[in-house]
């Protein structure tokens, strides 16, 4: 009887499955950070390799200066946008609970000092006291 409730439980839960993945809803995935890093490493070195292959064929070239500075700009273009790259997927730190424990005590103890008695001033030397 037990193995019968399952079954009626799960096949409802199954069929949404399927029309979702029908529907054109994709399957949660996970992000792999390091691939978008070996990426855009594996085109800084091909970048490298086609600006070495340019020099050399600008070695045989009558406008060697010309050749040359075009090689250059494409590699730093290419290294440029590399930069770019992994400067956007590089993300900030999302606070964590610890953080926001920190700032809720900072913000306490601001409210309890500001809402605790002011001590009297004490009379100075010259004024009589009690």
């Amino acid at each position: 009887m037990r193995g019968v409730k399952v079954g009626l439980i799960a096949l409802p839960l199954l069929m949404v499955a399927c029309a979702l993945q029908g529907a054109g809803a994709a399957p949660p995935t996970v992000q792999n950070p390091a691939k978008p890093a070996a990426d855009i490493q594996q085109a800084e070195m091909e970048a490298r390799a086609r600006h070495t292959r340019a020099l050399q064929d600008c070695a045989r070239t009558q406008q060697q200066a010309t050749c040359v500075r075009d090689a250059d700009a494409k590699l730093y273009e290419t290294l440029r946008d590399t930069a770019g790259e992994r400067q956007r997927g590089a993300t900030t730190p999302a606070p964590t609970a610890q953080d926001a424990q920190r700032v809720q005590r900072q913000r306490l103890f601001r409210e309890l000092e500001q809402a605790a008695p002011k001590p009297l001033p004490s009379p100075g030397p010259d004024q009589p006291g009690r």
